[in-house]
């Protein structure tokens, strides 16, 4: 299932109002590190990753699937497809920084139907990233609108310094950054399960569903 997009532009409306004096490309630029730096401090844009297995291959690289950064691997798993119920095996895996995940045991021969490898994966925007998971920006807009009001507000020597604008900014931003986390680590902890069994061999969808309001 394809996931449902937004442009990271529809939280400019929430920014703009408040730095008159600010460029736009200043704006922008501050808006993208701010919402990297957001997902990367609370881990929310997670998604399942899939691959075939290939007999005889260890190593297979889900930093290819992604177009975001990769950032940390959660879960790694083998579907396998038996008397029409689908069936999943824990394996031993290490993944590096690079999202190359090499599964310690190989892979040695494989049935006619080879099964699938299924990663939760955590991963944040890149540095040019401008498109999001619609249900992170409906959520999130005014805590990374926050974040990046800060870090502007921030500034010295600029015609848009306010000190005191950037540390109450700064506040909203933390608490947001502490919920979202919260909420994410609970919502993985209660869907998971019911995320592997729901899950179809192929065509798995990510668990940024669930943050839907």
């Amino acid at each position: 299932m394809a996931e449902t997009t937004a442009n990271l532009s529809t939280v400019l409306p929430l920014i703009t109002p408040w730095l008159a004096l600010c460029e736009p490309p200043a704006i922008q630029q501050t808006l993208q590190v701010v919402a990297r730096r957001f997902c990367q401090d609370t881990g929310i844009w997670c998604m399942w990753l899939t691959t075939t297995l290939t007999a005889n291959v260890d190593s297979y690289d889900f930093q290819a699937l992604l177009d975001a950064e990769y950032l940390n691997c959660s879960i790694a798993r083998i579907l396998q497809v038996m008397q029409d119920e689908t069936v999943f095996y824990q394996s031993g895996w290490q993944m590096d920084n690079a999202g190359l995940l090499v599964l310690v045991n190989g892979v040695g021969s494989l049935p006619t139907t080879p099964p699938d490898l299924s990663a939760l994966c955590v991963v944040q925007p890149g540095l040019n990233c401008t498109v999001y998971p619609a249900w992170l920006l409906n959520e999130w807009a005014e805590v990374i609108a926050a974040g990046t009001l800060a870090d502007l507000k921030r500034r010295t020597k600029v015609p848009f310094s306010d000190p005191e604008g950037a540390v109450e900014q700064g506040r909203i931003y933390q608490y947001g950054v502490g919920r979202a986390g919260v909420q994410w680590q609970t919502q993985r902890k209660a869907n998971t399960d019911l995320k592997l069994q729901d899950m179809t061999l192929g065509s798995p969808t990510t668990l940024g569903e669930f943050h839907r309001a």
